[in-house]
C-alpha cells in the first residue's frame, strides 16, 4: 500500500512544466527587463526592472532574481518555489543598432528569451 502513494507522487512531479519568457531593452542610457514565469499552467512571478539586475515580483512562496548578462549574451534567472529553488542561464536572441554617438557608435539592443524546463 506505501508504493502506490510514492508513485503518484513521482508522476505527479516528472509532470511538471515551468515556462520563462520575456525580453530585454537597451538604450544609451537606460536598460529594462520584463519576465514572466508559468509554472503548471499559472503564472508565478511577473514583472519588470529598470535596471539589468533585481528582484522580481511574484506570488506567496515564489521568488525571481534576474541578471542581465550583457556581454555574454544571455540572462541569469534564479527561480524559487515552496518545494525548492533553480538557478537557469537563458540564451537571448538580440536585434542591434547604432542608436548614438558622434566619434564612435552606441550600440541599443532588443532581445527575447524563453525556455522550457521540466519536461514540457
Amino acid at each position: 500500500m506505501r508504493i502506490l502513494p510514492l508513485l503518484i507522487s513521482f508522476v505527479s512531479f516528472a509532470s511538471a512544466c515551468l515556462v520563462i519568457s520575456g525580453g530585454t531593452n537597451q538604450a544609451q542610457f537606460t536598460s529594462s527587463v520584463n519576465i514572466q514565469a508559468t509554472d503548471d499552467g499559472r503564472q508565478t512571478c511577473s514583472g519588470k526592472i529598470g535596471s539589468t539586475t533585481g528582484n522580481i515580483g511574484c506570488v506567496g512562496g515564489y521568488s525571481m532574481w534576474v541578471d542581465d548578462l550583457e556581454v555574454a549574451g544571455r540572462i541569469r534567472v534564479k527561480y524559487g518555489t515552496p518545494h525548492g529553488s533553480w538557478d537557469f542561464t537563458i540564451d537571448k536572441d538580440c536585434e542591434q543598432w547604432a542608436c548614438g554617438g558622434t566619434t564612435a557608435p552606441i550600440w541599443c539592443a532588443a532581445c527575447t528569451f524563453g525556455r522550457r524546463q521540466f519536461g514540457c
